[in-house]
């Protein structure tokens, strides 16, 4: 069941929320008043604060410790005193959002731990208002805070009226209590909207519209004038008269909505006063006007033309506005259903949807890496900890991104335990990046007692060499043709044939596939296109080929006495390494995980230093067809053959485990005639070693037998990256994926 999650819109006048939980959405009353709408004002108390209406009852008591539209004062340097105490302003916020998280958790039993908090367009990208909101949050309790601007939440809003079609562009006009918004959204399939762009003014919103008024009110004849500045009025009884002429022009300004014309009484003793729609509308008629530029500015920029105008925010109401919008920008008018209330509904359906969330790409089977949206974010949180195990596509961290979004680092496809993190949180980091090492999750594998066909690939013709990508996402198959398929099955690319292609291999991420032919061509391809990147060609056939894991070089190597290392980007040559070959050629070429090492088995094995070509040690074993690294990097297995048994009259091939480090030979045994390939599994707790008529599974130290399947006629085979599916291809042109093992 998905988190609770607590939308607030805190504006300069008043603010609401909405609890989103099991799949409902609640709106907050303030228990006071019993309205969605709460006052964002607070006032001294003792040592506590009063937020909302609380605080309005409270304010004529004591005029000095009340404070209203405070959201203005904030980033400013100077604090805001209440009574004898004074406070920051992002302080005050913070007292508000807490009186909402705590009516939350009255409304549902338990707190809600995160928080989307809605801010004004003006807050652009490194304002530091943004900062001060986001501390604020996490100050009143909650351990996730996102900001949201509100032009863009309001356009999720119910929309009095029929809704907008899949494709219409609206332009979204946010008149508040203390700034204008304008965005242009285009509206999407299952409210997947699209924000084309926004604009805002920082000072126009119905705090400015009371100011107006109260301007046209104190000119409004000298007997008024002398009522509303009576002398000999003390700093408090100024304080309340100054108050209640606040009540008294929101009043009037709330009534034009709904009649012509207002006559009332500011004081008892005061003169009436009069006002008629038609002069606010002229009072008001400059404002207007820079937010009808402000829309102006915005579709001249983006060039777009949108279908109609959605009027939102509590000052919308004033029929003035709906006017100025038809005059000048031509445009159909649209209301939400509730102004006021339009950016926190807006903001709760953007809440109840999936957080965005980000795949790992893996860069070598166990560094991670995640292309942060914009380029840049901030970690905010680990997820999992260091030593902590994690199942494939679970999040590991939470980010927050540039526009102050929290987005997913979300684990690749396969399961893993988390080695290190080498962001903390807080840091600052960059698409891209390696953020954490990982290595086998810490439940051990088991091997099952009958392998289960989960997955029957048919690529054309039979399959010579087969590879895995990283992350377990692809699989490759080499033959006549070369192909790439997706874990479920579905071909996704075929290559353009050579003479015949008789290896293939993943660069890091699964990007990349590089392949080496008979008529001596190695070729670097993008993966998910199957475009030609790099081409490397020599005389004679090409056998054997091997990516490091980091993809900026592979080797190659074929029927004369040289290995050939190459620079992936170019296909230029980084050097040859002169080893001899055996008497079938090279028997296998091999880069270690972590990409410092590259095996070559010919005449002999030997390991050489993959960034200098100098050679680290060497061993006899007789006819090597295939090495294999363990995943960790631990131990290097090599295939030899032929091996005379002195009590038999075959040849007998014979395995052989070495330490990755030293070249120490660890064990050795007989694994039985004519086996075909050897590859690591259960991330390096067995080895598989197949045959004519089985699969062979050992413990790589030892030598023990695990365990054996009855799969006959295997070409090739490798893993996918859990180390759990064994891909093999048969004799009848069918290529298996497997499941061997399981986490226990």
């Amino acid at each position: 069941m998905a988190e609770p999650v607590l939308a607030v819109d805190f504006g300069t006048s008043a603010s609401s929320a909405a609890l989103v939980a099991d799949g409902r959405v609640a709106l907050l009353k303030e228990p006071t008043s019993g309205l969605y709408s709460w006052p964002s004002a607070v006032a001294a108390d003792g040592a506590g604060l009063l937020v909302g209406t609380a605080a309005e009852r409270r304010k004529r008591a004591d005029p000095t410790a009340y404070r209203a539209e405070f959201k203005r004062d904030l980033g400013q340097a100077d604090p805001v005193p209440l009574g004898e105490r004074a406070f920051q302003a992002e302080d005050l916020v913070t007292a508000v959002l807490g009186v909402f998280r705590d009516q939350a958790a009255q409304l549902r039993g338990g707190p809600a731990g995160r928080l989307v908090l809605t801010v004004p367009a003006a807050y652009g990208a490194g304002d530091p208002r943004r900062a001060l909101m986001v501390a604020a949050g996490e100050r009143a309790g909650f351990a996730e805070v996102e900001l949201l601007p509100e032009p863009v939440a309001a356009a999720w809003a119910p929309v009095a009226g029929p809704g907008f079609a899949d494709g219409d562009v609206v332009l979204v006009y946010d008149l508040g209590g203390g700034t204008f918004d304008a965005a242009l959204v285009r509206h999407g399939r299952e409210q997947r909207h699209e924000v084309l762009g926004h604009a805002a003014l920082d000072d126009a919103g119905g705090r400015d519209v009371d100011a107006l008024i109260a301007a046209h009110l104190r000119g409004s004849g000298d007997e008024l004038a002398a009522a509303l500045a009576p002398p000999g009025l003390e700093r408090p009884a100024r304080l309340r008269l100054g108050l209640q002429v606040a009540d008294f022009v929101r009043a009037v300004k709330h009534q034009l909505t709904d009649v012509t014309e207002v006559e009332d009484f500011v004081t008892a003793v005061a003169p009436p006063y009069r006002l008629r729609r038609g002069d606010l509308g002229t009072l008001v008629a400059p404002l207007l006007a820079r937010t009808v530029d402000c829309c102006a500015d915005l579709l001249r920029r983006t060039g777009a033309r949108p279908a109609a105008v959605l009027l939102v925010g509590g000052a919308s109401r004033m029929p003035a506005v709906a006017e100025a919008v038809r005059a000048h920008l031509g445009l159909p008018v649209r209301r939400a259903e509730d102004p006021d209330l339009a950016v926190v509904q807006g903001a709760a359906v953007l809440a109840a949807r999936p957080r965005p969330a980000v795949e790992a790409e893996v860069a070598d089977r166990t560094r991670l890496q995640w292309a942060v949206p914009g380029g840049f974010g901030t970690l905010v949180r680990h997820l999992v900890g260091p030593g902590g195990d994690f199942d494939a596509g679970v999040p590991l961290a939470l980010l927050r991104d540039d526009g102050d979004a929290l987005v997913e680092l979300v684990a690749p496809p396969l399961p893993g335990r988390v080695e290190r993190w080498h962001a903390a949180e807080r840091a600052r980091v960059a698409s891209g990046e390696t953020l954490a090492e990982t290595a086998p999750p810490a439940r051990a594998p088991h091997l099952l007692g009958l392998p289960e066909v989960v997955r029957v690939i048919k690529p054309y013709r039979e399959a010579d060499a087969l590879a895995t990508s990283p992350d377990g996402r692809l699989i490759a198959t080499a033959g006549v043709v070369a192909q790439v398929w997706s874990a479920t099955g579905e071909r996704q690319v075929e290559l353009p044939r050579g003479r015949w292609f008789r290896a293939v291999a993943f660069g890091p991420n699964g990007r990349i596939l590089a392949t080496a032919d008979e008529d001596g061509t190695a070729r670097v391809w993008d993966a998910g296109t199957g475009q030609q990147l790099a081409v490397y060609r020599r005389e004679g056939q090409l056998w054997r080929l091997a990516l490091r894991p980091d993809g900026v070089q592979f080797a190659v190597a074929g029927v004369n006495r040289e290995v050939t290392v190459v620079d992936t980007a170019g296909g230029a040559v980084i050097r040859h390494l002169l080893v001899p070959r055996g008497e079938f050629g090279f028997g296998a070429l091999a880069y270690s995980p972590d990409g410092t090492a590259l095996v070559v088995a010919g005449e002999e094995v030997s390991v050489w230093d993959a960034a200098t070509g100098e050679a680290r040690y060497t061993y006899r074993h007789p006819g090597v067809t295939g090495a294999e690294w363990s995943p960790c990097g631990r131990w290097l297995a090599t295939l030899g053959k032929p091996m005379r048994r002195a009590d038999q009259r075959v040849h007998v091939d014979t395995v052989q485990v070495h330490d990755a480090a030293t070249g120490r030979l660890v064990h050795e045994w007989y694994a039985g005639p004519n086996r075909g390939s050897i590859a690591f599994g259960g991330g390096g707790a067995w080895l598989a070693v197949a045959g004519p008529d089985s699969v062979d599974m050992y413990d790589p130290p030892t030598g023990e037998l695990l365990g054996r399947f009855d799969l006959a006629s295997t070409r090739a085979m490798t893993f996918t990256a859990d180390g759990l599916h064994l891909v093999r291809s048969a004799t009848d042109d069918a290529v298996q994926v497997l499941r061997v093992g399981e986490l226990r």
